[in-house]
């Protein structure tokens, strides 16, 4: 090629293939950069979609961690109250048996006063019936008479009651 061929064109060949090329690098610069912007849009998507789901994820578990803090709070208001009233039944209980500890003093008090205070023997005197009374001479003599005399009667009334054992028939076999 001539100058004069670079002339008319304005433009030798290698400066259009040199124009030619660099049209190419940017259509497919502009390409990769769509590309890549496609890929991006739709990683953003999948990050935006996992962050909805993560979030869903916590609403979920902070709504059923209230329920269950709620579901513990009325299991601990009725485990206070069972409790409170089993309190108040022991306490009741213990009061009831002060009480009755305290009125079974009052009345052994009463009744220790009543004895002590009380103007009669301390006694009881026990009558025998009437075919079996004694007289008053009858008494003075059982309490004049000796203890050998006592221990005599005592002898006699035992011989009546016992009688001796008859062992006479029986006989040893060897």
């Amino acid at each position: 090629m001539s100058d004069d061929e670079q002339s008319d064109d304005g433009k030798s060949e290698a400066k259009i293939r040199i124009e030619m090329e660099a049209k190419r690098r940017k259509e497919r610069a502009e390409e990769e950069w769509r590309e890549y912007e496609e890929f991006r849009r739709g990683e953003r998507e999948k990050e935006e979609e996992e962050i909805r789901q993560l979030r869903e994820r916590r609403e979920r578990r902070k709504m059923e961690r209230e329920e269950e803090e709620k579901r513990l709070a009325e299991l601990r208001q009725i485990e206070d109250q069972k409790r409170r009233a089993e309190e108040e039944e022991r306490q009741r209980k213990k009061r009831e048996e002060e009480q009755r500890k305290r009125e079974e003093r009052e009345r052994k008090k009463k009744e220790w006063e009543e004895r002590k205070n009380a103007n009669r023997p301390n006694f009881v005197i026990t009558k025998k019936e009437q075919g079996a009374q004694e007289t008053e001479e009858e008494k003075k003599e059982e309490v004049t008479k000796s203890k050998e005399q006592l221990e005599a009667e005592k002898r006699a009334i035992l011989e009546q009651r016992i009688q001796p054992l008859n062992i006479s028939g029986l006989m040893l076999i060897n």
